[in-house]
C-alpha cells in the first residue's frame, strides 16, 4: 500500500474443504494482477475482505459497505472501488479459508438474490456502451455461483420428498435466467448442460 496508489491490495487464498485443500492458481512471484471492473462482473477474485487491504480514503470516497446487501457486500464494494482506482492482486498467501456448513455462500437463494442486486445496481453507473457486455458477464457469473446449484439442490430436495422447497429453488433459477436466453446463447447452453448433470451433481450438493 505504501509503494503504490492502489485503492485495494490483495493476495491469494488457501481453501480448506473438510480434510482436503486447494490453492489458487499462482502467477509470477512478486508480480501482481491488475483487476478491472469487468473482472468483478466475471467473478469475485477475493474470497473474503480478510484477503485484502483497503485504502481508507478510497473507502470513505465510495461510502463504505452497502448494508442493504447480504453475503456479497464485499463484491459490491470491490466494483465501486474499481471505478475510482487501481486494484492489485499479488501472488502472496493472505488468507486461509475454510468451507463448512455455516458458510453464508451455502444459502443459495439469498446469495442469488443479493448477487443479482449487486449486478443491477452497479450496471446503472456504467456507460451505456458497456452495459450489455457487463450484464452478460454478470449473469453468467451468477449462474456459475448460484443458478446451476439451485437446480441441482432443488432436484436433490425433490428426491428427498421436499418437493415444495425443491421446486421453488428450480423455479427461482428459471425465473432469473430464462428471460436472458434470447440474448445469450452461451448462458442457454450452460443451463441445458446443468440440467443434464442433475443425476450426478445432486448427490454432491451440500
Amino acid at each position: 500500500m505504501e509503494n503504490c496508489d492502489a485503492v485495494i491490495v490483495g493476495g491469494t487464498r488457501h481453501v480448506f474443504l473438510g480434510d482436503e485443500y486447494a490453492n489458487e492458481d499462482s502467477f509470477a512471484h512478486g508480480k501482481f494482477k491488475l483487476l478491472n471492473t469487468i473482472d468483478f462482473f466475471l467473478g469475485n477474485p477475493f474470497a473474503s475482505p480478510g484477503q485484502v487491504m483497503i485504502r481508507k480514503s478510497a473507502l470513505d470516497a465510495v461510502g463504505g459497505y452497502n448494508e442493504a446487501v447480504w453475503g456479497v457486500d464485499d463484491l459490491d464494494l470491490w466494483i465501486r472501488l474499481s471505478r475510482i482506482g487501481e486494484i492489485r492482486k499479488y501472488d502472496h498467501l493472505a488468507l486461509y479459508y475454510r468451507v463448512h456448513d455455516s458458510n453464508a455462500s451455502l444459502n443459495l437463494e439469498k446469495m442469488a438474490k443479493n448477487t443479482e442486486l449487486v449486478i443491477r445496481q452497479n450496471l446503472r453507473s456504467l456507460p451505456e456502451e458497456e452495459k450489455a457486455n457487463f450484464q452478460r458477464a454478470g449473469y453468467r457469473f451468477l449462474f456459475r455461483c448460484a443458478g446451476k446449484k439451485l437446480v441441482w439442490k432443488g432436484a436433490k430436495y425433490i428426491m428427498q420428498g421436499r418437493c415444495r422447497e425443491g421446486l421453488a429453488m428450480i423455479n427461482y433459477s428459471f425465473s432469473l435466467f430464462v428471460p436472458r436466453f434470447s440474448k445469450d446463447k452461451l448462458l442457454l447452453l450452460n443451463f441445458v448442460i446443468a440440467i443434464m448433470k442433475i443425476p450426478w451433481k445432486m448427490r454432491r450438493m451440500r
